[in-house]
């Protein structure tokens, strides 16, 4: 049974960037991920349109569930991701991620 899922994840999660592009039925593995999958996905489609300024700098706090909420129709589905990795990537960017690693490896 492991085994199965972890294939599911593996052949699901390679090909996500085509399965959330296409706008097809999302399969069972992408499903469950949503709350993680989404903000990621988002910060992919700025750096494809060329818009730096988020990725770098962050979309401000809450945004992370505010992207979520955009995805679905109703205000009770996935609110902030479980990750906080991906949460604090895509709220406060590549330059507020590494400042808060810096924090804990730096002596102030």
């Amino acid at each position: 049974f492991i085994r199965i899922s972890l294939f599911g994840y593996y052949e699901n999660f390679s090909n996500i960037i085509t399965i959330l592009d296409s706008g097809v039925e999302l399969p069972y593995f992408v499903k469950i991920q949503l709350g993680d999958t989404f903000p990621l996905y988002d910060l992919y489609v700025m750096l494809r349109n060329g818009d730096y300024m988020p990725v770098l700098f962050g979309s401000g706090i809450g945004s992370a569930a505010l992207n979520n909420y955009g995805y679905i129709d109703s205000l009770d589905a996935f609110g902030n991701p479980n990750a906080q990795g991906v949460r604090l990537l895509y709220e406060s960017g590549l330059f507020g991620t590494v400042c808060f690693f810096l924090a804990f490896f730096l002596l102030v």
